[in-house]
């Protein structure tokens, strides 16, 4: 019985590999530009990057949504936001001798969630 019992959680462990998703990490970018005679508002960008095909995603709301950073005014305002979003800041690039900031963001994306590269 025991034997039957272990056959079978090896079978079930390794269906589980077979079903589980392929993970696909993308970045981008929000910059921060302190406004002038008021250093605790910011205005934000982000940006996905120039070649649109290495971030194409099937739900293209999922960009207009993310597109709501561009109005937020405070540095933490845009940190909760992409948290929320389920983004990780990875990186900060302080730009020397000027009142701008590079965020940089990675999240992990199943395979499923992007359009097929057809190359």
């Amino acid at each position: 019985m025991k034997k039957y019992f272990l056959i079978l959680m090896m079978i079930g462990l390794s269906s589980l590999k077979t079903f589980s998703q392929n993970k696909i990490d993308k970045f981008c970018t929000v910059r921060l530009k302190i406004i002038l005679f008021d250093v605790k508002k910011v205005k934000a960008e982000i940006s996905f990057g120039e070649e649109k095909s290495l971030f194409n995603l099937k739900d293209t709301t999922f960009f207009i949504k993310l597109k709501q950073v561009n109005t937020l005014k405070t540095e933490s305002d845009v940190l909760n936001f992409m948290s929320k979003m389920g983004w990780s800041i990875t990186f900060i690039n302080f730009h020397s001798g000027s009142a701008i900031k590079d965020l940089y963001f990675k999240k992990s994306f199943d395979q499923s969630e992007l359009v097929e590269d057809k190359n």
